[in-house]
């Protein structure tokens, strides 16, 4: 759980960055 939500906060930063 603690990894699915790094990974999906990694996303959402990603996106952000875009």
């Amino acid at each position: 759980m603690e990894i699915l939500l790094k990974d999906l906060k990694s996303s959402f930063f990603l996106m952000s960055c875009l």
